[in-house]
């Protein structure tokens, strides 16, 4: 474990922002090429994606309001959870 103030990083959250759907880059238009591992995942198919853009909808009103970035949320959100958090 890496040290740190709090003794170690007890928790790296994988891929925070979600495969690239953070990125405001996917929508349900996007085409993942063969052997993207996207293409398998459930949140980008069918009635989860439209879900999730709805929640990305959102998001994108609270990223005008603090003039960032989506990314800059997404990273935010994690650090603000716990100390010890530490996304990879």
């Amino acid at each position: 474990m890496f040290k740190s103030q709090y003794n170690y990083i007890d928790f790296g959250p994988f891929n925070p922002l979600g495969n690239g759907f953070l990125t405001g880059t996917i929508n349900k238009d996007t085409k993942f090429g063969k052997g993207d591992i996207r293409s398998m995942l459930t949140r980008f198919l069918g009635e989860n994606m439209y879900t999730n853009q709805i929640l990305l909808n959102l998001t994108r009103k609270l990223v005008e309001d603090k003039n960032v970035t989506l990314v800059q949320i997404a990273l935010a959100w994690i650090f603000a959870q716990k100390p010890w958090m530490v996304p990879i």
